[in-house]
């Protein structure tokens, strides 16, 4: 299918969400004990913040026991522009007005994998979130995640659906910013060079893959890579 289950479940709930303030729960995941609390008091104390994102856990659960894998608090400012490009968003430790997820329309259901992304960077480019300083999501890591598959089962999905993703944020949301436009420019070299690696591992036509790569912004790209 081309349109995204998951991300057609998160737009019917945000029509069904009574809320001012939304966040995004997974069911085998849970937020840090007072972290609501936390973020709502952000949002209340500051009528004109639109985002709020915390610290995020990765754990994985072996029979009742949990093990940390690792932990991440967002960068801020301009930085986080590298973070929703070449890092990993966390999408689940943020939180939002209503109001700005309404103009943004909620996700756009025929990404497969980059929905989340893909909102993020329009809301970033709307108004910059505030970081709040503590952990606020605990994220489940397990075999069937379609993200974080350590087997890779999904990578080239994965970058096809970030090379759409780097063209329309490129030609839809960040046409006035160079700065941004240059990054993700890097972000798209990155992309594509993964494809000719995958190319050439897998014994394909590399003509192609070679051709669509722009050399000259690799070793930038590479210096960027999370």
């Amino acid at each position: 299918s081309d349109v995204c289950s998951s991300d057609l479940a998160i737009n019917h709930a945000l029509t069904l969400a009574k809320g001012e303030v939304i966040g995004f729960l997974n069911c085998d995941d849970r937020y840090d004990p007072g972290a609501l609390d936390d973020v709502l008091a952000i949002f209340a104390a500051h009528p004109d913040v639109q985002s709020v994102c915390g610290t995020m856990r990765f754990f994985a659960d072996d029979d009742g026991v949990e093990e940390e894998i690792n932990r991440f608090t967002h960068l801020e400012g301009d930085d986080l522009a590298l973070e929703l490009t070449f890092g990993n968003p966390g999408f689940n430790s943020w939180f939002f007005r209503r109001g700005l997820l309404e103009q943004l329309g909620g996700c756009r259901t025929y990404f497969r994998f980059a929905a989340d992304r893909d909102l993020l960077l329009r809301a970033y480019a709307i108004a910059t979130p505030v970081n709040l300083p503590r952990l606020v999501y605990h994220y489940r890591v397990h075999r069937g995640s379609r993200t974080m598959d350590p087997r890779g089962t999904n990578r080239e999905a994965m970058i096809v659906d970030h090379l759409r993703l780097v063209r329309e944020q490129a030609e839809q949301t960040w046409g006035h910013d160079r700065r941004l436009l240059s990054l993700l420019a890097d972000w798209n070299a990155l992309e594509r060079l993964k494809l000719f690696v995958r190319a050439t591992k897998y014994k394909r036509p590399i003509v192609g893959s070679f051709l669509a790569v722009p050399w000259c912004r690799i070793p930038r790209a590479l210096g960027l890579r999370r």
